[in-house]
């Protein structure tokens, strides 16, 4: 955690000479910089927790198939909804058939 802490210090001392910075190319190779270290913070904190906790890592793995699993289960609805739909109006029709018999033979 310490090699994070350093490396958010370090973005931040980069963002502050950006701002403080009138060179334009200077400015540019400070943000070029400055998103290389954000790149490695980010790698370095995603592997300290896959590589401290399994059970992290497994608690993803199994929230990422549930996710997917959710997703399936919204489109099947979602398609039994539209089918429910199509019937209702199919029901719509024979109803609106049925009264116009009715009034022909009335």
């Amino acid at each position: 955690m310490g090699e994070i802490n350093e490396l958010n210090q370090s973005i931040m001392a980069l963002t502050e000479l950006w701002e403080a910075c009138d060179d334009d190319d200077q400015k540019e190779e400070i943000l070029r910089q400055r998103d290389d270290l954000r790149l490695k913070a980010r790698e370095l904190s995603k592997q300290v927790l896959n590589e401290g906790t399994p059970e992290l890592v497994a608690a993803t793995e199994a929230l990422a198939r549930l996710t997917k699993k959710a997703k399936e289960e919204t489109d099947r609805l979602n398609n039994t909804v539209k089918k429910v739909n199509e019937f209702s109006d199919f029901i719509d029709e024979v109803a609106d058939a049925a009264a116009k018999v009715a009034v022909l033979i009335a």
